[in-house]
């Protein structure tokens, strides 16, 4: 079993709410990827929809079936090829309800994802556009008891997202009724982040955790939790202050996680936020 060790070099298994999105094992089949989640015992997983696609939609869901995992959420990746004009909008809808089915096969909490780029649309026009699109498909999601999430991302990414901090995502998911994923990497340094995170209280779908070393000029370049300058501890503790109760959910990518090899970036990664959720959550 994969194990972390306590302060007194005790060992003990890692922390129940720890979650790997299977985007940080990189280009690899379903089949490996669930081999290792299960060689290291990982409490649950975070399935991107791609994986899926590349195995084949329904083996891919019998395989993850059987395998008896807990999948915590689903990534659906980029909601909508793009909010300035319609003529990909019917057909992106059909696919995340297909998402939101395979979540309910799945059991999966929630299903997640960047919304999309804003073309020519300002952003007000773009938010307007995605409450448009995205309201018959919410309804589906809300009937199948699943949550839908939207996810920031990096500025330099505003080809596919028009969202970039977790601010902006929760206004627009207070007036669509979503949730939002908090994705550490993207919003670390915002301002007035505690308030944010306090404010969207059961809006909170999914955490997802990793590091940014200062200086870095190059994207994706995601560093192992601990490796870097993201106060992580601060961060998590503000997260569980909210009433947060849900999964923890790593997600590291880049040059640097290849360059280490992923097995031995995910070991440390998972180590070191296990040992943050039991440092933080027993009273000093």
């Amino acid at each position: 079993m994969t194990l972390s060790r306590n302060p007194d070099q005790s060992v003990r298994p890692l922390h129940p709410r720890l979650s790997l999105n299977l985007f940080s094992l990189g280009d690899t089949t379903l089949i490996e990827d669930l081999a290792f989640v299960k060689s290291r015992h990982v409490p649950g997983i975070g399935l991107p929809v791609a994986k899926l696609d590349s195995m084949g939609w329904e083996a891919g869901l019998d395989l993850t079936r059987s395998s008896k995992l807990v999948v915590t959420n689903l990534l659906h990746g980029q909601l909508f090829l793009s909010l300035d004009g319609q003529s990909t909008w019917e057909l992106d809808s059909e696919r995340l309800c297909r998402t939101v089915d395979a979540a309910v096969e799945l059991g999966a909490h929630c299903v997640y994802g960047i919304a999309g780029p804003a073309g020519n649309l300002t952003w007000e026009e773009a938010a307007s556009a995605l409450q448009q699109v995205m309201t018959p498909v919410i309804e589906y999601a809300s009937t199948a008891g699943v949550r839908l999430a939207l996810e920031t991302s990096n500025p330099l990414r505003a080809g596919v997202n028009f969202i970039h901090c977790a601010k902006d995502a929760l206004d627009i998911a207070e007036a669509l009724d979503m949730g939002v994923c908090v994705d550490v990497f993207t919003c670390w340094a915002e301002r007035d982040l505690q308030r944010t995170l306090r404010s969207a209280g059961e809006r909170l779908a999914l955490v997802q955790l990793s590091d940014f070393v200062l200086g870095t000029m190059e994207v994706p370049n995601r560093a192992v939790p601990g490796d870097g300058h993201i106060p992580l501890e601060r961060f998590v503790k503000w997260v569980l202050d909210a009433s947060y109760m849900g999964w923890f959910d790593v997600e590291i990518f880049g040059a640097r996680i290849d360059s280490e090899g992923h097995a031995a970036a995910i070991g440390r990664s998972l180590t070191f936020v296990s040992d943050l959720l039991y440092r933080l959550e027993t009273p000093a």
